[in-house]
């Protein structure tokens, strides 16, 4: 059977964490670092229940964390201070300070990575708080390469992308020479090869529109936030999402972020 992330993401969603496929936990556990702080409905306990529930699959979860949620974090930070899609938050104006004085989108997103990156070894607070650097600093710091962590962004590669054609180089040549340092009972939980894309995201993203449409926006926005963990700078998914919330300031909310990630593109490190 083709390994599909999209539909253990959708099949999972009310799973209990000790019971979810390791795709869809790292998919969360992504999803949850590159949320603002102030729009988060949990505190970090969850964020490190996740982290311990990775570690005992033997996820080397310090690589994972450098090589795809720093990337994205940056990338969600960088929608915030050049997408127009919120306010600045007083804070963290050190952002906003930093991008003046670095001027470029992209040199200011791969300086944020590398910047998150290290602060997963030194203050993981600091990363999850969103603390804002200084201004100066942030701007002398070496710009991230790609990928950051090789290992870390083969692990969550070959869990989080069903085709390997969408996996970074390193990725693929570490699937076809595992890196020693990662045990088998992890590599194992994925054994499939891969195969192209199946079409289940834009399925279940159509099956979302019916139930907005029947009026069943619960159910709808249920399945758009698993779609949204999946593809999280998907201006489309949002927006479907944003028509399905109850709240109208979480769908202003939403519609802002969509445009802010229309605004700067894809991920500079990605």
């Amino acid at each position: 059977m083709t390994y599909d992330v999209v539909r253990l993401t959708v099949d999972e969603r009310h799973t209990q964490l000790v019971k979810k496929s390791v795709g869809p936990v790292l998919l969360q556990f992504r999803a949850y670092a590159m949320m603002p702080p102030e729009e988060r409905p949990v505190g970090h306990d969850q964020f490190y229940m996740m982290w311990m529930d990775l570690d005992r699959r033997s996820v080397p979860v310090p690589a994972v964390i450098r090589a795809a949620l720093a990337p994205a974090t940056a990338h969600a930070m960088t929608a915030r201070v050049f997408g127009h899609g919120a306010d600045q938050v007083p804070g963290r104006l050190g952002w906003w300070r930093a991008a003046d004085l670095i001027g470029s989108q992209k040199a200011f997103e791969a300086r944020v990575t590398a910047r998150l990156a290290w602060l997963v070894d030194e203050d993981m607070g600091a990363f999850l708080r969103w603390d804002a650097p200084d201004p100066e600093e942030l701007a002398r710091l070496e710009p991230a390469v790609d990928p950051i962590d090789a290992v870390g962004r083969w692990v969550f590669d070959r869990f989080t992308l069903t085709d390997q054609a969408s996996w970074a180089p390193t990725s693929r040549d570490l699937e076809a020479a595992p890196d020693p340092s990662i045990r088998r009972r992890l590599i194992d939980l994925r054994t499939d090869p891969g195969a192209a894309e199946p079409p289940t995201l834009l399925e279940e993203l159509s099956r979302a529109r019916h139930l907005i449409a029947a009026g069943q926006r619960v159910e709808a926005a249920s399945l758009l936030s698993a779609l949204i963990t999946v593809r999280p700078f998907d201006p489309e998914i949002l927006t479907e999402l944003a028509h399905a919330v109850d709240d109208p300031e979480h769908a202003a909310l939403l519609t802002r972020r969509a445009a802010s990630y229309r605004a700067v593109g894809d991920p500079a490190v990605w």
